[in-house]
């Protein structure tokens, strides 16, 4: 391999162009680089210039509860003319036991139709799915949520995702049903990543970056005892 890329005239294997982000490397090292999930992404949602985020932010923002995606139908279209691909981002809310109110289905409804493609799905996992944000509205379409007293912190990435439960009324007593529920969220908040990322990328703006806070409390807790550096491997 050493010779082939010698007489190709590149140094090494992982080499890049210049306007790449650089030689790819592996999630972990993503990982233990992006400052406990920070990576680049606030500066990065903010960048009007393009539709996507560099490729080591969109392994950070699955844990943020996003993927991003583009429109595969108009990938040749878009290529022949040039320009990047129609970019948009999936976000999922974090939601234990499935469980909301009716006041919370209405937020979701309303903000789905506002800053998505106007469909709000309901996934196997008992959650919300919005698609086709763009990344002008990602973080408003957080701070919707955000609104509504819900978030998706964790709901996609190497971490616990959503904590299910059973959503049969009649399986058991309200008693029992409403055990179990509590169960559900205690777990859940048990393995929420305990960095304060989420709060300043996505919540966070103006002169509230001033007084750094986070979604698990007032105080900044950086130490991940569950996932470490890594967030799992």
């Amino acid at each position: 391999k050493s010779q082939l890329y010698s007489r190709l005239g590149v140094e090494a294997a992982t080499a890049a162009a210049g306007d790449d982000d650089g030689p790819v490397k592996s999630d972990e090292v993503i990982k233990i680089e992006t400052n406990q999930l920070r990576g680049t992404l606030k500066a990065a949602l903010d960048d009007i210039t393009t539709g996507q985020v560099p490729f080591h932010d969109t392994k950070v923002i699955k844990f943020h509860g996003s993927y991003q995606q583009d429109d595969r139908d108009l990938r040749e279209e878009r290529a022949k003319l040039g320009i990047e691909h129609a970019f948009s981002y999936m976000i999922r809310v974090r939601l234990p036991a499935g469980y909301c109110t009716a006041e919370q289905w209405l937020a979701m409804d309303e903000t789905c139709g506002k800053y998505a493609n106007g469909t709000l799905k309901i996934t196997t996992r008992q959650t919300w799915q919005l698609h086709g944000v763009v990344k002008r509205d990602v973080k408003n379409t957080m701070r919707a949520i955000n609104r509504a007293c819900m978030d998706t912190l964790a709901a996609c990435g190497d971490v616990c995702r959503n904590v299910m439960c059973t959503t049969n009324p009649a399986a058991c007593s309200r008693k029992v049903m409403d055990e179990i529920v509590a169960y559900t969220y205690a777990i859940h908040d048990h393995c929420l990543p305990r960095t304060g990322a989420y709060h300043e990328i996505f919540l966070m703006h103006g002169d509230e970056m001033a007084e750094k806070t986070q979604i698990m409390g007032s105080t900044p807790l950086e130490e991940e005892a569950l996932y470490g550096k890594t967030y799992l491997p």
